[in-house]
């Protein structure tokens, strides 16, 4: 039977997908970074949970807390539970590994493997990477278009690499991104929601004051959150 399986992290992406693609399987796998425990606290009772806590070992926890080939083993293991595989990629991913070509290059070994032979009857495999057509914003501006509310995209969704215990932290890249994904769509959030960003914010102005290294949001942007 063909079965569509979301990667699913309950961070904005893949959170948003979910509500977009209604896929039959959600599946969290516990790769064990810092990052996991908080995520986990956010995940519905639907979601299948598979312990992978090993490869925490491969994440640049010193630098950019990239887990090298992540994609390349979340997608064989969920290989094992549908044919049909949602990656949550979006527009402004810059890695390998959320790729058209990596999509196309890996279903072609996952269908290889899984022809026909003693231990399975066959299957084909679709890797799904359609959604990075859309931004972060674009995925919220759907959500909401469709009924959403912003108190239920931003209080159930959980993106952080560095997270306070379960909280998240507000001073990471991924904290960010979820933030402006609500500037952009005109979200007017509450102060005290804005201000505990503001840290991050000053100290990347700072950072970036000579040569700005902000590939996705100009000085402007930042800016204008602490207006």
């Amino acid at each position: 039977m063909d079965s569509t399986v979301l990667l699913y992290s309950g961070g904005m992406d893949s959170w948003l997908i979910d509500k977009l693609a209604n896929p039959d399987v959600k599946l969290y796998i516990d790769m064990g970074t810092r990052s996991c425990d908080g995520e986990i606290t956010k995940l519905p009772d639907d979601v299948t949970i598979v312990d992978f806590k090993s490869l925490a070992q491969f994440e640049r926890v010193d630098s950019d807390f990239i887990l090298p080939l992540r994609n390349l083993y979340l997608i064989a293991i969920a290989s094992m539970y549908g044919n049909h595989i949602i990656l949550g990629a979006n527009k402004t991913d810059a890695t390998n590994d959320k790729t058209y070509e990596f999509a196309d290059k890996l279903e072609d070994l996952l269908n290889y493997m899984w022809l026909p032979q003693k231990w399975t009857a066959g299957k084909h495999i679709n890797v799904d990477v359609s959604y990075r057509e859309y931004t972060k914003s674009d995925l919220l501006k759907l959500f909401l278009q469709n009924g959403g509310t912003w108190e239920d995209a931003y209080y159930n969704s959980f993106s952080c690499y560095t997270p306070d215990n379960v909280s998240e932290c507000h001073n990471c890249r991924p904290c960010f991104l979820k933030l402006m994904a609500f500037i952009d769509n005109g979200i007017e959030l509450p102060k005290e929601i804005l201000q505990t960003y503001i840290p991050y914010i000053n100290q990347k102005l700072i950072e970036y004051s000579e040569v700005w290294g902000d590939r996705l949001y100009s000085k402007e942007d930042y800016e204008k959150v602490i207006a």
